[in-house]
């Protein structure tokens, strides 16, 4: 894991050598992460999407702590902070195995097992479509299927947390 100072380091000790360098952090694997992730959502082409924590009502952490770790640490703090002080209602849950100081602070702390992150976010993804099935902004016809391709029972075991969550 290299921070701001170890990269910067690493940097200026690679940049001594001749040759083409290519150093890659945590941050740029993140951002082309989240380009991927926008584009099977949103659709080709409308990369990483900020998050307006300010105007949401509803904000899931999944595989993230933002008070306990991330890029910067405090601004985000604040950010979900204000938020919930002074927005429209912000509704925090936070998907993590251990009850982080994240889990803590939030509205809701989900306990799901380590790993099954993924059959949660079907399990809700079907429960959505379930109750919503004219829903504006339709997934990818191979996200759908594959949400649609078990029941809101087997996401329930298999991420173990409760069927009110899911629902």
């Amino acid at each position: 894991r290299a921070d701001w100072g170890a990269l910067t380091f690493v940097q200026r000790f690679m940049s001594r050598f001749s040759g083409a360098t290519l150093v890659r952090d945590s941050e740029s694997r993140m951002s082309n992460t989240l380009r991927a992730i926008a584009e099977q959502v949103f659709g080709p082409g409308k990369g990483p999407v900020a998050a307006d924590y300010k105007n949401a009502r509803v904000l899931i952490s999944f595989g993230d702590a933002p008070l306990d770790s991330g890029v910067p640490l405090t601004l985000l703090a604040r950010q979900i902070a204000d938020a919930r002080v002074n927005g429209p209602c912000l509704k925090w849950a936070v998907v993590d195995p251990r009850l982080s100081t994240s889990g803590s602070k939030a509205d809701l702390w989900v306990p799901v097992i380590p790993g099954k992150d993924l059959a949660l976010a079907l399990g809700i993804m079907r429960s959505l479509l379930d109750r919503y099935p004219g829903i504006v902004q339709p997934p990818p016809e191979s996200l759908k299927n594959k949400a649609l391709s078990r029941t809101i029972d087997d996401y329930v075991t298999e991420s173990g947390v409760p069927p009110s969550i899911i629902h």
